[in-house]
């Protein structure tokens, strides 16, 4: 199995299918860690990544001067289920790093916990949640909680191709990769530990992929379009009063 690329995600591969899976243990109540704690945290979720099931990465970046090996805990969602975890060393998906983990049951949550020894970059892919169908449109969710204290909370979403967005709105184009999958980009969170936050998303298949607009709230091209329009009328405007006065002189 390979694991695919978006170049414009920070930490963005994922596996498409199943790998060895490393050993995992569970402890309970185990303490959060915060080696995070002023870091950002990048979360993409894939939607029907596999056929009606999604697919979450999370990344991040252990601040500069971590000695290394370290331990990392990420938050990890209820209901998640890793399938790889490890450093990314920044070359070709077959060359990052996969490493053992385990799943931690802390005092906000679950924790997923494994050692990098040779990179700051560090990344777990996890199957998750379900997608519901309801005629063109589809539905999915994603519970995220604080369970490990983190900074900034970077969110993002990787749609199938010929698909549109429908919430939520966001007022940042897409960008495309070469396989036609679209990439949204949300406005970054701040959560307090122990808190949460839940992403409803909701798109439409069997759209054209040219549509340049997916994704893009109608209102944001409305207003875009009103803001042309006065301007070509002020233009007009000038021009016949220029026309006017050279006619009276």
């Amino acid at each position: 199995m390979r694991r695919s690329v978006f170049s414009i995600v920070v930490c963005a591969s994922v596996v498409l299918g199943a790998l060895a899976l490393p050993t995992t243990t569970t402890a309970m109540c185990a303490e959060s860690r915060s080696q995070f704690a002023g870091s950002k945290v990048d979360v993409q979720l894939m939607p029907e990544a596999e056929p009606g099931v999604n697919v979450l990465i999370v990344g991040a970046r252990l601040p500069e001067g971590t000695a290394l090996p370290a331990k990392v805990n990420l938050p990890l969602p209820e209901g998640a289920s890793v399938f790889w975890a490890g450093e990314i060393t920044g070359g070709a998906p077959e060359q990052d790093i996969q490493r053992e983990f385990s799943i931690l049951d802390g005092p906000f949550g679950r924790i997923i916990e494994f050692t990098a020894e040779t990179t700051l970059s560090v990344q777990y892919d996890a199957r998750y949640g379900a997608v519901r169908f309801s005629g063109q449109e589809r539905t999915t969710e994603l519970g995220w909680r604080q369970s490990v204290q983190i900074g900034e909370l970077s969110m993002a979403l990787r749609l199938p191709p010929g698909t549109q967005l429908l919430a939520p709105q966001v007022t940042r184009p897409p960008q495309t990769n070469q396989a036609g999958e679209r990439l949204y980009t949300l406005d970054p969170l701040s959560i307090p530990e122990a808190q949460g936050t839940t992403l409803t998303v909701t798109y439409r298949t069997g759209v054209d992929p040219s549509t340049a607009s997916a994704g893009i709230p109608i209102g944001v091209w409305l207003a875009a379009a009103i803001g042309v329009a006065l301007l070509l009328l002020v233009l007009v405007v000038q021009r016949q009063r220029k026309a006017t006065s050279s006619a009276e002189e």
